[in-house]
């Protein structure tokens, strides 16, 4: 019998005042879905706020989505009520993305996965976060929820705490996550970051969008400085480049693409 490789990766929802598709993204986690499609798991994905869902083209909107020549772009937004500590502030606050019924329809088309991977970007967007795992312990109970990202490392305690997921990560280190999903499936992971830089990454899966308007690169991570009001360098400690011969092949790569 076919041993069940299959994980369900996520980007959620942005729940905010305003937000702008400035080629926003979720390059992390691409690059761990061609990680992982390494050692034989089976991705099933879903972006909350692609702008580029074939289900929100579809909607008798003429004036959405509209995007400029770089691919920039408003996002599909619906007003929700506010959080109880920001509801005096006199400004709508919306849901940026799919529909909650067309993530659910998603879903549908989707086998149980072993494992669902949920990545975080603004702290304060973590509304969409909750959001994400409260559908997923309906549509998949019991199935194992990881979440990682910018708010689950800078927020720890209060995603433990509060977000409903099983393991919450804080940092970048893959091997602290392929570790979780070797106890969840049994299946033994083959990759050493013993000597690995940036340049050793396979290239994100950006296969996984229908439609793409632009793509992301990763040409160095970290920063030199310690601002007081910025949390890079606790994102990511250390300073890398990547070889620019390598960043250029890649650019190559996709344009052919």
């Amino acid at each position: 019998m076919k041993k069940n490789l299959d994980l369900l990766l996520i980007n959620p929802w942005i729940y905010d005042f305003t937000a702008y598709d400035f080629w926003s993204k979720p390059l992390g986690l691409l690059y761990i879905a061609s990680i992982l499609r390494e050692n034989n798991y089976r991705i099933n994905y879903i972006d909350c706020v692609d702008c580029n869902n074939p289900e929100i083209l579809e909607f008798p909107q003429k004036r959405f989505p509209r995007k400029d020549e770089f691919g920039r772009g408003s996002f599909y937004k619906e007003e929700v009520k506010k959080p109880e500590v920001i509801k005096n502030i006199p400004r709508r606050f919306s849901r940026y993305g799919i529909t909650e019924d067309i993530f659910r329809q998603e879903l549908k088309k989707i086998p149980p996965p072993q494992a669902v991977l949920i990545t975080s970007i603004m702290t304060y967007w973590y509304p969409g976060v909750f959001r994400v795992i409260q559908i997923i312990k309906q549509a998949f109970p019991g199935v194992p929820i990881i979440l990682g990202g910018i708010y689950a490392t800078l927020c720890f305690d209060h995603a433990s705490k509060f977000s409903g997921a099983d393991y919450v990560i804080a940092g970048n280190e893959i091997k602290d996550l392929l570790r979780i999903l070797e106890q969840i499936t049994k299946n033994k992971i083959k990759y050493s970051e013993t000597g690995k830089g940036l340049d050793c990454l396979p290239y994100p899966a950006w296969d996984l969008y229908p439609n793409l308007d632009y793509i992301c690169l990763l040409s160095s991570q970290g920063c030199p400085f310690r601002c007081s009001y910025c949390a890079s360098f606790k994102i990511n400690p250390k300073l890398e480049f990547r070889n620019p011969e390598k960043v250029a092949n890649e650019i190559k790569y996709w344009n052919k693409k």
